[in-house]
């Protein structure tokens, strides 16, 4: 890198629901410790994110009380058209609340694809996560219904039609890869537990190395250089806690001003 470019500031985009939302931590040590490995001049990373708890890509969606704007019609654009600086890459994960809110497989798939579309004209490196396969031999019938009645009340898929909508929006997915030039990323099975929708906490660190890995051009964890391993030595600590810039609590709408919190390494963090 020359001077100019080192001193440019560059950010990071991922778009997600609850994994990203619970996996936070993790995930931003996982960023900061791809910049320390780098070793590079400049501005630390900032980070936009359009995540949040039951997020819908194409529909607005309420977990509770709290409702959210889909992520297709949320403020991050607009923000990412303002940005002056470099996106050196994106993450597009959480891709499954679509299918139980019962949305169709090729209404999802167009999502997905607006979305890259738009994350094209900023950077030629997106990653995609794969959904982890649904299937009547490795999920059973009663820990189907558990979880689905906990986190999708309203869902009326059984398992059978579930595994065979997975399946498609994966094709899909492979499909719009081949087409779209992004990178996919295949979720490991030992990622999860008993809850089939939630990357458990062990192996989050891993999960977050794999896709920023991949979104970021496949050189970027080097030497294990990951928030897990260096976390305790790197400044990754939020100074403030990201709040949505757009969200409504009990049908009154919230606005706040993006960014809404910052790393001590010196990134913005705007939450959309």
């Amino acid at each position: 890198r020359d001077k100019r470019c080192a001193m440019t500031s560059r950010a990071v985009v991922v778009l997600g629901a609850s994994n990203v939302a619970r996996g936070w931590p993790s995930l931003v040590d996982t960023i900061v410790g791809l910049n320390i490995s780098e070793k590079l001049a400049g501005p630390a990373t900032d980070i936009f994110a359009a995540a949040g708890h039951g997020r819908s890509y194409g529909a607005s969606s309420r977990v509770l009380a709290r409702v959210l704007p889909s992520i297709v019609d949320c403020g991050l654009w607009s923000a990412l058209q303002a940005y002056d600086g470099e996106v050196r890459g994106a993450l597009v994960t959480d891709i499954g609340n679509d299918l139980l809110y019962e949305y169709a497989v090729d209404d999802v798939l167009r999502w997905v694809a607006t979305c890259v579309e738009r994350l094209a004209s900023h950077t030629d490196r997106i990653a995609v996560t794969l959904l982890p396969n649904v299937s009547t031999e490795n999920i059973g019938r009663l820990r189907f219904l558990f979880f689905r009645t906990l986190f999708v009340p309203a869902c009326r898929l059984g398992r059978e039609e579930l595994a065979r909508r997975v399946a498609a929006l994966n094709d899909g997915l492979r499909r719009l890869a081949a087409t779209m030039q992004f990178e996919l990323v295949e979720q490991d099975s030992d990622w999860y537990g008993m809850d089939p929708i939630h990357v458990l906490s062990r192996s989050r660190h891993r999960a977050w190395e794999r896709m920023f890995s991949t979104a970021l051009g496949r050189s970027g964890l080097r030497n294990g250089a990951s928030g897990e391993a260096s976390g305790r030595q790197c400044p990754s600590r939020q100074r403030g806690r990201p709040r949505a810039a757009r969200r409504w609590m009990f049908g009154v709408e919230q606005c706040t001003v993006q960014p809404s919190a910052r790393l001590a390494s010196g990134g913005a963090i705007s939450w959309f």
